[in-house]
């Protein structure tokens, strides 16, 4: 039995703004059915937030964005991908290949003690002042 390695995706799109939130959310499910039909795996896929777009893009100015995280063989990326551009309500998306989260283990340093800095003499004090006074009168 061959096992194939699975890659970690992010799938980011934007839909119709003329869907209200219950088809945008229906559409939302219907991708992740995708991925789930090429034997993905979906990690997170939170409901669709409506935002303005900061350009028009096939002439809306505003659409629902979401953002699904999943793992799924390289070879079906394929079959999801064309299934998004079948898609008449998604306007735009993004595949993003995400690499495996890295654990960063960070050492503190130890905080070297300042030096105690060194105050003037009182002497020195008494000559700042007399240039001072020299200076103002």
């Amino acid at each position: 039995m061959i096992t194939k390695m699975k890659q970690n995706y992010e799938l980011t799109y934007l839909i119709l703004p003329s869907l209200n939130q219950e088809e945008a959310g229906l559409l939302c499910g219907k991708v992740n059915d995708f991925v789930q039909e090429s034997q993905g795996l979906v990690f997170n896929s939170l409901l669709p937030k409506k935002i303005p777009l900061a350009y028009p893009i096939k002439k809306e100015t505003s659409a629902w964005l979401e953002t699904v995280s999943f793992s799924l063989d390289k070879s079906a990326t394929a079959a999801v991908d064309k299934r998004l551009k079948e898609s008449k309500e998604i306007l735009r998306y993004l595949f993003l290949k995400k690499e495996k989260e890295r654990k960063i283990v960070l050492r503190q340093r130890l905080a070297k003690p300042a030096a105690p800095a060194s105050l003037p003499d009182k002497a020195e004090l008494e000559e700042i002042d007399k240039k001072l006074e020299e200076i103002l009168n």
